[in-house]
């Protein structure tokens, strides 16, 4: 026996957390060394705490530029 009726399935979407896109500067590696680069390519005394990106990178903000 054969049925001829397709195979249905509910699915329910699944919520995203995206946050809005801002523009980041990533790093891969140890945390330490991110930060030290960061202030560093930035010229900055203290690196904001960056979140974890894609691939396991550290994704820092980037600085205001004072520009609106």
């Amino acid at each position: 026996m054969t049925n001829s009726e397709p195979l249905t399935v509910k699915i329910e979407p699944v919520k995203l957390t995206v946050r809005p896109s801002i523009p980041t500067w990533r790093y891969i590696g140890d945390r330490a060394a991110a930060d030290l680069a960061y202030c560093a390519r930035f010229g900055t005394h203290e690196a904001p705490d960056p979140t974890v990106a894609l691939g396991g990178a550290w994704a820092y903000a980037l600085p205001a530029t004072g520009l609106p």
